[in-house]
């Protein structure tokens, strides 16, 4: 843990605290936070000291005047309207629109500088991506953007994620390059998992298995050893605890979203197959071992398939600090 420094932050679109947690290892003071599902605050306020904070629920109903002084603003706005799973309607849906008050904010409150995260997709349209891009220069800011990838700062999880990083005053930031070597799935696997995880025989019977020779092929990238059922997002694929695993998204109310992972590929019988566990979820994001979770595994798994990856907002945070406190 570094050292805590005088750089501040205000946590818009806070979620379960993903941000706030990599910056909080980063060295850098939350100084309040914006979170209108009562769901994902419940969980934010259970893992974070948040008494004497500033907190407004609604983005749209704050009031920069009523904000303390900091430095950064961040936020990882609603992605819905970026992604496939949001059919990419972009500024032309209401969640898209909320982008509109981050600028409002930092165009009220001026601060030294910003960090936004969204999903890959807004990159991919253009005239989306420049509306954003111009709205954050217009301000005044210089802007820098990347795409970083969850499994290069040693996380089992292909997940690209677009970073939005502006600064008022010119200074040198560079984006962190990642780490060496790389984790695979069983790295975060727990020991002992409850029978709820695990498909029924008649589904793994179903599935359409590829051959054992796959089993350890390519450790150092997404192993796919079968599929449960079709699906647009891929969600039905198995992978091996041998390699990464694909980029994990929100469940919804009827479908769990969690990846599968065999277990075990038995010489005789059916294989094991599971559903990687909330907590299993929550390592491959990166949150530690004492960062509580919600009790209901849905609710769970949909909050962490939105949140970000720590270990990446933390190297992107230390970056940032040194050219705040230069």
């Amino acid at each position: 843990m570094s050292r805590p420094s005088r750089v501040s932050f205000f946590d818009c679109f806070a979620g379960i605290g993903g941000i706030r947690l990599g910056l909080e290892r980063a060295g850098m003071r939350c100084v309040g936070s914006c979170e209108i599902d009562p769901l994902r605050r419940e969980v934010y306020e259970s893992n974070f000291k948040t008494d004497g904070e500033f907190y407004q629920a609604d983005v749209r109903a704050l009031k920069p005047s009523d904000l303390p002084r900091f430095d950064i603003l961040t936020g990882g706005f609603p992605c819905q309207s970026f992604s496939r799973a949001g059919r990419g309607l972009g500024m032309e849906d209401p969640r898209g629109k909320l982008f509109l008050d981050l600028v409002r904010i930092l165009r009220a409150t001026v601060p030294k500088s910003f960090l936004f995260e969204n999903v890959q997709g807004l990159t991919l349209m253009r005239r989306e991506f420049s509306f954003v891009i111009g709205k954050l220069c217009a301000l005044g800011y210089r802007v820098k953007w990347s795409i970083l990838n969850s499994k290069d700062f040693g996380l089992p999880q292909n997940r690209p994620r677009v970073f939005i990083v502006g600064f008022r005053k010119r200074n040198g930031f560079e984006f962190p390059k990642g780490m060496d070597g790389f984790a695979v799935v069983k790295d975060i696997m727990e020991r002992k998992v409850e029978r709820k995880y695990y498909l029924a025989d008649a589904h793994v019977r179903s599935a359409r298995l590829a051959l054992p020779s796959g089993w350890r092929a390519r450790r150092n990238g997404i192993v796919n050893v079968g599929n449960q059922f079709p699906s647009d997002f891929e969600t039905g694929d198995i992978h091996s605890p041998f390699g990464i695993c694909r980029c994990l998204v929100p469940s919804n109310e009827s479908v769990i979203n969690a990846p599968l992972i065999m277990t075990r590929w038995p010489k005789r019988g059916p294989p094991t197959i599971r559903h990687l566990t909330p907590r299993e979820c929550a390592r491959l994001q990166g949150f530690p071992e004492g960062f509580r979770i919600h009790a209901n595994d849905r609710v769970s798994y949909r909050q962490l398939g939105d949140s970000v990856s720590v270990p990446v907002i933390e190297a992107i945070g230390r970056e940032m600090g040194k050219c705040l406190t230069r």
